[in-house]
């Protein structure tokens, strides 16, 4: 990956060239710096970074401080996780792998098993909860999905396909219920209004009108949705 010293900060940056960029710009995710240049240009990617040295040192140390943030697990006995907006105890070397109220359980002891089983309890009570929530609502909704999908994103909590799949992060079971059911309303409402119009709100407001509070529940948690630094980084 190239690199850029501003101000004897070496930063990291990616280049992209794209055939339909009608300018060069910078993007900031948080897998990092991006430089996108329209294809044919012989725009030097470092120039521009230097022009917006200031605005890409920021964005960097958002980056830093957001990543910094996240409470990595250790996937150990008795360890504290986040699950449905409550925190319950992990349990190692059960007789059976399973989520209860009070905490989760998993037949393995090694930590690398202990989290690859908790993944794969938490996308499973994850499409549980996601189903509840769109058989509650579908009904109500002029439009038919077809089928359910869920993942982990770094940065989009759920998406409606062009095909009319629900798409939805595994990660939000740790939230309170009230906010993976408002991310079901969301996407539905999607089937009806395909952008996010004064109609769309309004209808998600007749659906949900906790709405609001759940933007701003994930506005201000979104560091806790995570059970190790990857899960912000990498999408599968």
């Amino acid at each position: 990956m190239p690199e850029i010293d501003i101000e004897g900060e070496k930063l990291e940056y990616s280049i992209r060239r794209s055939e339909k960029a009608s300018k060069p710009r910078i993007d900031s995710k948080l897998e990092g710096i991006r430089v996108v240049i329209p294809e044919g240009s012989d725009l030097d990617p470092e120039k521009l970074l230097e022009n917006r040295s200031e605005w890409v040192r920021e964005k960097y140390r958002e980056k830093r401080d957001f990543l910094d943030s996240i409470e990595e697990k250790d996937f150990v006995e008795r360890e504290e996780f986040l699950y449905r907006g409550d925190k319950i105890q992990l349990l190692t070397e059960q007789e059976e792998s399973e989520i209860t109220e009070q905490n989760i359980k998993t037949k393995a002891s090694e930590p690398r098993d202990v989290e690859e089983e908790v993944r794969k309890l938490y996308r499973k009570q994850a499409k549980e909860i996601f189903s509840q929530h769109v058989d509650k609502y579908s009904e109500r909704i002029d439009g038919e999905f077809n089928e359910i999908q869920v993942r982990n994103q770094r940065t989009r909590w759920g998406s409606c396909t062009a095909k009319n799949n629900l798409s939805f992060n595994w990660r939000i079971i740790m939230a309170p219920e009230f906010v993976s059911e408002y991310l079901v309303v969301h996407e539905l409402v999607h089937l009806e209004h395909s952008d996010h119009s004064q109609k769309f709100w309004k209808r998600v407001k007749e659906l949900f009108p906790r709405y609001e509070e759940s933007e701003k529940w994930l506005d201000n948690n979104q560091n806790r949705l995570a059970l190790t630094k990857n899960d912000i980084m990498k999408s599968n």
